[in-house]
């Protein structure tokens, strides 16, 4: 993040602060029950010169962190002022795998320099 002071008074406020736009998935669901799948992802701001785009790499682990599905990058750099014009969908192939629906298995979203940016917790119930 990175922070403007107005010249006149040297006071930081929420208007001069560049920041980068905000992803969140939309799926109600939590529960996978096909070896391809795809979540929808929403950009929550519209990108302007205070909201830079994200870049995130997003997948699927198990409890102890395999990866187990294939790896989507994402790009939200939308600038749409609809939010529907903001929305997507990503498809992940998950591996021939035998999932225990009782486990909790994981979509990870990082940054490019691998930091966590979210997790959201799913089950798997794959025939």
């Amino acid at each position: 993040m990175i922070k403007f002071a107005k010249k006149d008074w040297g006071i930081i406020t929420e208007d001069n602060v560049v920041r980068h736009v905000d992803v969140k998935i939309t799926n109600l669901s939590r529960m996978i029950t096909s070896e391809v799948t795809q979540i929808e992802f929403f950009q929550i701001n519209s990108i302007d010169e205070k909201v830079l785009p994200l870049n995130l790499i997003a997948y699927f682990t198990d409890e102890t962190g395999e990866v187990i599905s294939n790896e989507r990058f994402i790009i939200a750099d939308l600038q749409a002022d609809e939010a529907i014009g903001r929305t997507w969908k990503e498809r992940f192939i998950f591996k021939s795998l035998g999932y225990d629906r009782t486990k909790t298995y994981y979509l990870i979203l990082k940054h490019e320099d691998g930091k966590e940016y979210e997790r959201y917790p799913f089950s798997i119930d794959i025939l």
